[in-house]
This record gives structure tokens, sequence and C-alpha cells, in this order.
């Protein structure tokens, strides 16, 4: 996000990861910074790479000189797709390659009064165009915040960005009542400033607008669903998609990772036994409250449970319809299978 407020942008601003939240943001910033207020239909535009049969339209987009900005801003969300409409199978995959091609070789000479933002979460930092992007701009892996140290960093900076200022302890609390969702951070930091009114966060003001912990609204989903808890997790999940600071998608897609954790540790200690342990790195406590859990599975419900939600996550994703139009009606959907509750569907 700093980058993206005032830092050097370069020829190209790649994201990729599975935070379309973060996403949001960082274009959301770029805009604001690039674009002149009522002039942003003449600088900006906009490309579907699963709407395209090729990356034409994009690079002659990107030749044109700004009107009334500094820059052209020129957006391609997922160009792994480009060419998906008209072709299949080997033929998708040559357009794709086509695509990269073509943008890899623009990226080597780029238009310097242009800002190509490549939104692609289907890509890893493999790529032949993440590392292009990263030598000729900047390509940012966008994935949920992995400890509590990334979680605190982050509310430090979102509280400079909105100039709020951060009382001590104030971000760890934040960070203790909200875990490690971007989404849930945010709105606990704002939630608490209001609170507050005079542009400050305190711990007093977290406690009392942020009053459930991480264990009961971010963890308790997992949990629930561990010990096979179906009113539980219903329940948690109607706590967590209560909150308006992102989309349902986003927060979906945040649950599903989180899920799939939890699911690769309970198939773990299922399979391991205690000993488990020391391919997790997890505390003795939760090892235990893990195999508790882990009892009440079996392998083959375990390996559904997975393959259910590799397949929200890619439907998610990919936009599709049912899954996209109710992400919580989805994972209800997918709890309840779990649980035998449902009989299962393809």
């Amino acid at each position: 996000m700093a980058t993206a407020r005032s830092g050097d942008l370069g020829a190209v601003f790649m994201l990729y990861g599975d935070d379309p939240d973060a996403v949001g943001r960082c274009l959301g910033a770029l805009r604001s910074r690039l674009l002149v207020e009522g002039m942003e239909a003449f600088d900006h535009e906009v490309f579907e790479g699963r709407t395209l049969d090729a990356v034409g339209p994009v690079l002659q987009a990107l030749g044109q000189p700004p009107m009334a900005s500094e820059r052209r801003l020129v957006e391609l969300v997922d160009p792994d797709e480009v060419g998906a409409k008209k072709a299949s199978g080997d033929a998708k995959a040559a357009e794709a390659r086509a695509a990269m091609e073509a943008l890899v070789a623009y990226l080597e000479r780029p238009n310097d009064r242009a800002l190509l933002v490549l939104v692609a979460p289907g890509l890893d930092g493999r790529s032949r165009l993440v590392k292009a992007a990263a030598k000729a701009g900047h390509a940012f892996r966008l994935g949920p915040l992995g400890n509590d140290r990334a979680a605190m960093a982050f509310v430090r900076d979102e509280a400079r960005a909105r100039g709020i200022a951060l009382a001590p302890g104030a971000a760890e609390a934040v960070v203790e009542a909200a875990g490690l969702v971007r989404a849930l951070l945010v709105s606990a930091l704002e939630t608490a400033a209001l609170h507050n009114g005079a542009g400050r966060v305190t711990t007093e003001d977290v406690a009392a607008v942020v009053p459930e912990s991480r264990q009961t609204v971010v963890f308790a989903l997992t949990d629930a669903v561990g010990r096979q808890d179906v009113p539980g997790a219903l329940a948690v999940l109607r706590r967590v998609f209560a909150d308006r600071s992102t989309t349902p998608q986003g927060i979906a897609l945040q649950l599903v990772a989180l899920l799939a954790h939890q699911v690769r540790n309970l198939a773990v200690v299922r399979h391991y036994g205690p000993q488990g342990g020391g391919r997790l790195s997890l505390p003795p406590f939760v090892l235990r409250k893990l195999a508790g859990q882990a009892a009440r599975w079996g392998p083959a419900r375990l390996r559904a449970a997975h393959r259910g939600l590799v397949a929200l996550d890619r439907a998610l994703k990919r936009g599709t319809r049912g899954v996209a139009d109710d992400p919580r009606g989805a994972l209800a959907r997918w709890i309840l299978e779990t649980a035998g509750v449902l009989d299962r569907v393809s």
C-alpha cells in the first residue's frame, strides 16, 4: 500500500495471490494517485483477460498518451485467461503463452507515460510474467498475513495512512481482536477510531467496540468445523459475514484458506497421531485439541473436505455462478456436506 500511495511505481504494478480485499485497496490507491478527478474516462481503461482473444487492445491502450493525468492507467485482470473465450485445450494454452510473451516483450520497452496494472490471482512467483513485472516495476504477492508481527505492521501502516494515532498496545489489541484477516483488521481499526472520535485508538477503544476475541471470531469457525459442531460453525459464519468492510467474496476466500489449513492439520494428526506435532510446529495444547478433533474424522471424509475447499476456492476466483453470488451460502453448504448433514453433490 505504501508503494501504491507514494512510492516509485515503475512501468508495471502486479498484484497476484488470493487476497481480493488487499487488491481492491491497492487499486483504489493507484487510481486516486494517478487519475485527475472528473477525467478518469480519458486516462483509465480496465480489461478482463477472459473476455480478450489477444492482448492487442491492452497494448494499444498503453501506447496512447494521457490527456489529463501525468500517466495513463491501464488495468488487466487475469492476464493468464486471455484467449480462454474462444479456445480450449492446447489452443487455449497456446493463446495464454502468446499473451504472456507479448506482455513480457512490452515490459522490456514500456511506455513511460503509462502504468500497466496486472491483477493475476492465478499466477505464482515462478511465472515469467511475474519475474518480468518485478524487473520492470513491482510484483506483490497478496495472501493472508502470516503471523502477529505482520498483522501489527499492517495495522500500523493502515493507521498511518488514515491519520489515526495508536496508543501503546493498541495495534496488539486490534490484532488480538481481529486476527490475521486484513478486512477484519481494517474494520476493527476504523470502528475503534470512530468510538474514540479524536483520531486516536487506545486499547480501551478496541475492547469497547471489538469485544469478541480472535478465538471466537476467526478461529472459532475452524474449531467448530473440527469438532463437527454444525450449529456453532454456522453461527460463527453469520458473525464473520456481518462485517461490511470488504466483499463477501473476499471474506469467503480468507475463510477457505483458514479451513484448508485446519483440514491439513487434522489430516496430519489423524495419519501420524500425536507424534505428528513435529511436522506442524504447534504448541502441545493445540496438538491435544487437534487430536481430539481428528478422532472424529475418517481419511475419506478429510479427503472429501479438502476437495470441497479446492472446488470452492476455484469457483470463488472464477466467479462461478451460484458460489460467487452467495459465498456465505456456499460455505454453509460445505459445512453441512462435510458434517454429513447433506448428501454431497458434484
